[in-house]
C-alpha cells in the first residue's frame, strides 16, 4: 500500500485529503507544520508528499528545498497544494524541486491522476 504524507496546517484540508485517498487504499500520514513534515518524511518514508505553501515554522518552499537537499529524501515526489495561486509562486515551487503545483480548491479527478502517475514513476 502506497503512503502519502500530508504536510498541512489546516485540519479541514487534511480531512479532505483523507476522505479522498484513504478509500483508494492509500495510507495517510500527516504533519502540521514544515519542521514536523521533514521529520515525518524521514520516519515514515512516504511514496508521495502533499505540501502546503503557507504554514507555521517553515513554509512549503523552505520544506521543499530542505527535502531536495537531503540525499535521504531528495527523490520523494512532492505536489505543492495551495490556495495561493500566483504563477510566480508556482514557478518558485517547481524551481525548489516540487514535481507539481495544484491550487485549492482542487479538481479531485485531476489530482488523483497526478498522484497515481507520480507514485508509479517512483516505484
Amino acid at each position: 500500500m502506497a503512503k502519502i504524507l500530508i504536510i498541512e496546517d489546516e485540519k479541514e484540508h487534511i480531512f479532505m485529503f483523507r476522505k479522498r485517498f484513504e478509500p483508494m487504499g492509500y495510507d495517510i500520514v500527516e504533519a502540521h507544520n514544515g519542521k514536523e513534515g521533514i521529520e515525518k518524511v524521514k520516519q515514515e518514508k512516504p511514496d508521495l508528499i502533499f505540501l502546503d505553501l503557507v504554514m507555521p515554522v517553515m513554509n512549503g518552499i523552505e520544506v521543499c528545498k530542505a527535502l531536495r537537499d537531503d540525499p535521504e529524501t531528495k527523490d520523494v515526489p512532492i505536489i505543492v497544494v495551495s490556495a495561493v495561486g500566483e504563477f510566480e509562486l508556482a514557478q518558485e515551487c517547481l524551481r525548489a524541486g516540487a514535481n507539481d503545483f495544484v491550487r485549492k480548491p482542487f479538481e479531485a479527478k485531476e489530482l488523483i491522476k497526478k498522484v497515481n502517475k507520480l507514485i508509479k514513476q517512483g516505484k
